[in-house]
Order: C-alpha cells, then sequence, then structure tokens
C-alpha cells in the first residue's frame, strides 16, 4: 500500500489530464474530455519522483491509471490531492465549457516513506469534495478545482489551477507545455508542513506553523504518440517549485529540497 501514498507526489507534478483516444480512423491528438460517446483508457506504466512531497530522494513508483467517462459522469486517477483529478459529473457541458461536481482522495503520507518523516505520524487517507471549472477554448485548456476535506486525517481546503496548449505535431503526436498551482488553507498546510511540540520532540526539528497561501508552482510538458485508434504512449516531465509554508518548513528546508522534477512513462489502451 506505501506506493498508493508515494502517488500524492504525483498530483503536483501531473496536472494535465490522461488523453482520450478518438474513434476515427486516423488518431485525433487530444486531451479534451469531451468527446461524443462514452470510453474507458486504462494505463500503466512508472514515474520517477520524491519520496514525498519536499524531499531530495528519488524512487521509482508504480504508474497506473483509469480515464473513463460514461455519459456525464467521468473517473480519472492522473493526480490525488487538490487537483482536478477523481470522480465528478458534468453540470454543465457547452461548446467546450464544463462545471460541476467533483470527489477525490488525499491519500496522504506514512512516516515509513522516507528516514526524513520519521516522526512525523502518518498522514491517512482522507476524502474530498468540491467542484471544478474546466474550459477549452480552441487548443487551450483552463481548469480550476476547488477540494474540501470531508473526511479524514487531512483538515482545511484548497484551489488548484492549471493551464495548458496541445501542439499537434503530426497526426500521431502532440505535445501540450503546461503550467499549474494550488492554494491551500492553513489547515491543510499545517497537515503537511507544520511541525508540533510532539512533532518536534520525536523528530529533532524544531516546531514550525504553516500557513496558508500558495504551496507550488509548475510547469512541465505532456507528451502523447499514438500507435493506432486504440494503444498510445504518454510521457510527462515537470519541474516543481514549493513556496510559502511547504518550501520554509523545516522538514523542506533541513532534510529535502524545495525544488523537485518528476518523470513518467505510460502505455494506454482504450477500450
Amino acid at each position: 500500500m506505501r506506493f498508493l501514498k508515494e502517488l500524492l507526489v504525483v498530483a503536483i507534478a501531473m496536472l494535465p489530464v490522461l488523453p482520450a483516444m478518438a474513434d476515427s480512423e486516423e488518431p485525433e491528438i487530444s486531451d479534451k474530455t469531451d468527446q461524443s460517446g462514452d470510453y474507458l483508457i486504462l494505463g500503466l506504466g512508472v514515474g520517477y519522483a520524491p519520496e514525498y512531497i519536499g524531499g531530495d530522494e528519488y524512487e521509482f513508483i508504480p504508474q497506473p491509471s483509469i480515464n473513463a467517462k460514461y455519459k456525464d459522469f467521468f473517473l480519472n486517477t492522473r493526480g490525488f490531492g487538490m487537483t482536478y483529478s477523481g470522480f465528478g459529473y458534468n453540470v454543465i457541458d457547452d461548446n467546450g465549457f464544463r462545471a460541476g461536481p467533483l470527489l477525490n482522495l488525499d491519500l496522504g503520507r506514512d512516516e515509513d516513506q522516507s528516514s526524513d518523516l520519521r516522526g512525523l505520524g502518518d498522514i491517512g487517507t482522507t476524502l474530498l469534495g468540491g467542484a471544478f471549472i474546466e474550459y477549452e477554448p480552441n487548443n487551450w485548456r483552463f481548469t480550476v478545482a476547488a477540494l474540501y476535506a470531508l473526511a479524514g486525517d487531512v483538515e482545511g481546503f484548497g484551489v488548484n489551477v492549471s493551464a495548458g496548449y496541445d501542439f499537434k505535431l503530426s497526426k500521431k503526436l502532440a505535445i501540450t507545455p503546461f503550467v499549474g498551482s494550488t492554494w491551500v488553507s492553513k489547515k491543510y498546510s499545517e497537515t503537511y508542513f507544520g511541525i508540533d511540540s510532539a512533532q518536534s520532540a520525536r523528530s529533532g526539528l524544531p516546531q514550525y506553523n504553516a500557513s496558508s497561501g500558495f504551496n507550488n508552482f509548475s510547469v512541465g510538458l505532456n507528451t502523447r504518440y499514438f500507435l493506432d485508434q486504440n494503444w498510445a504512449i504518454l510521457g510527462i516531465a515537470s519541474f516543481n517549485k514549493l513556496s510559502g509554508s511547504a518550501a520554509d518548513s523545516p522538514l523542506t528546508k533541513l532534510r529535502g529540497s524545495d525544488t523537485f522534477g518528476y518523470a513518467s512513462a505510460s502505455i494506454l489502451y482504450k477500450f
């Protein structure tokens, strides 16, 4: 189960949606989620990421994925935590504009993910709920997701924003540069980057009171190559900069790093 917790790191680094595959004779290279008809896309790959958000030691982690649509319902697992991902419903779906409710999971963090975390305790999985807005004019894609911790160890709320632009290089190859950032409340920030007296005594880190604010900025590139109508290869690379309390926390300053990279490669199949 440990690798599931580590997938939270991917939430920051992997903002764009997994590509959907068209039913036309020639593959349509697109990240659009408003395709006509229902679909199911399963993916399996590997990612290279820090052991935890703010860590400076890297490891390979499994990268399974699901991207599905049934009528106005959708499910994708491209990222966990305060991101536009999870299970949702398109209340509005009109000319590239979509909005509706959204549920996602914050997978938390296990103390044994890294020796840096010893004494800080485990953070259990939390159910998040909120809403999303997505707008896709031409090749642009803008998303906003606001999520609140409903049940679990995490408290507070956050807002994630991202933007990307599709460049279709050929009938089978496309790239999408993207940027994104996440604002989190004080309680959410305290969960991951605050250090109370008990944690300080156990870990040896000084006490720290985290505050609300933007806790990360990301820039990256999504690359898709379609082998045929059903198979595709997805590659993602990103550079990420922690900010605010995430960067100032003793956990990050004394034991980790406020910058990190992420890379992954996956094979996708559309049923």
